[in-house]
């Protein structure tokens, strides 16, 4: 008996020959395919690198050229503000401040210029009130209300650009 099993198991083992024969031919195909796909991918990859490269080198360039506009625009504004007065007082749930004009006038329309030690504000005065009334213009000496769009603080200095 034990001689018959041992026939019938060679038999069997003669047989998983050739199929695996053919298993190991598809998988090498497949190999080569995944080979073909890996390399396409891989080129694919390093034409976008490169692409993203030089579109990173323009950026880069275009980044610092405003960089040297907007410095040469703030030397232009700072240079042409005017201290007008100080702030007094902010009233945060309404994001208004109250403004002390103590060296000029101010309009609604007027590009203001907040700066104090944690502030650097820069804004159109689009409302301003006088004791609760809407007002187009105040006059040195005055105190007046505006509606800010960030937090200001007590003693923070206002100038008109």
């Amino acid at each position: 008996m034990p001689i018959r099993k041992r026939k019938t198991v060679q038999r069997k083992r003669l047989k998983k020959p050739s199929e695996l024969e053919k298993r190991k031919a598809e998988i090498s195909k497949l190999r080569g395919q995944m080979r073909t796909w890996t390399k396409e991918l891989k080129r694919q990859i390093e034409e976008k690198e490169a692409l993203l490269l030089e579109k990173d080198k323009e950026l880069a360039s275009m980044r610092d050229l405003m960089e040297k506009k907007v410095k040469g625009l703030e030397s232009s504004l700072v240079q042409k503000e005017e201290l007008i007065g100080r702030i007094t007082h902010y009233y945060s749930h309404l994001s208004v401040c109250i403004i002390e004009l103590t060296g000029g006038e101010l309009r609604v329309g007027d590009v203001i210029h907040i700066k104090g030690e944690h502030t650097d504000l820069i804004q159109t005065v689009d409302s301003m009130q006088i004791e609760h009334q809407n007002v187009s213009q105040a006059e040195k000496g005055k105190v007046v209300g505006v509606k800010v769009k960030v937090k200001v603080r007590e003693h923070d200095q206002v100038f008109r650009v």
